[in-house]
C-alpha cells in the first residue's frame, strides 16, 4: 500500500532491511549511511535535546507522563 502511494505520489519509496527496524539506532545510523552516500551532508549545529518533541506546542511532559 505505502508501495503504491510512492509511485502515484512519484516519490522514490526506501525501506531498512527487517533486520534494521527494530533498533532505531540501527534505523538512523542507515539514514546517515543512505545521505552520506549521496553527499548529502548536514550542518550539525544544532543543540542535543532528550525527549525532543514533535509537537513544540505540546505540554512538555518530564519522565514518563509527570508535568512541570
Amino acid at each position: 500500500m505505502l508501495e503504491k502511494l510512492c509511485i502515484e505520489k512519484n516519490y522514490q519509496s526506501i525501506f531498512p532491511p527487517i533486520e534494521f527496524c527494530g533498533d532505531n539506532a540501527a534505523m538512523i545510523a542507515l539514514v546517515g549511511l543512505e545521505k552520506f552516500k549521496k553527499k548529502q551532508f548536514n550542518n550539525l549545529d544544532h543543540p542535543a535535546k532528550p525527549r525532543w518533541p514533535l509537537d513544540e506546542n505540546a505540554t512538555f511532559l518530564k519522565g514518563a507522563g509527570v508535568k512541570l
